[in-house]
């Protein structure tokens, strides 16, 4: 087993988001994530007209920022922590073209676990209020 001192961690996750994350000296360090299946806009304010045609409303995931930390292993896993800001898009469908209501912020919170299979390599996975399951490759140095 490898004991990691920094670790960059790619991930993918069960809503559709991708996003990073770099724990530096296996302490602290941050991570971005963001949604790659949004459903594209038209810019400008809804109108008064424009809402008696709305088709629908849905919450899209757009993004979250955090900083991640480790208190460290347990046994042969990393266990790290996530906490920061979720930001969602209330969205209204017109049929053909979809407008931003307003956008929301919501706190973040997670924890995951990372196994090294080798001294350059290891798999992580994890879970977090924004992306839900998540599970990547981690890279150790």
């Amino acid at each position: 087993m490898a004991i990691a001192q920094t670790t960059i961690h790619f991930y993918a996750s069960s809503k559709l988001t991708t996003g990073s994350e770099c724990l530096i000296d296996g302490k602290a360090g941050f991570g971005f994530s963001g949604a790659w299946d949004v459903k594209a806009t038209v810019p400008g304010r809804i109108t008064e007209n424009q809402w008696k045609r709305a088709y629908t409303r849905f919450r899209e995931e757009w993004c979250s920022l955090y900083g991640t930390a480790s208190f460290g292993y347990l046994g042969q896993v990393l266990v790290k922590y996530r906490g920061g800001l979720a930001v969602y898009q209330d969205k209204v469908d017109f049929d053909t073209y979809c407008k931003v209501d307003r956008v929301r912020y919501s706190p973040m919170i997670g924890i995951s676990g990372m196994y090294s299979i080798s001294d350059a390599v290891g798999i992580e996975i994890g879970c977090d209020t924004f992306n839900k399951v998540t599970a990547g490759i981690t890279v150790l140095f």
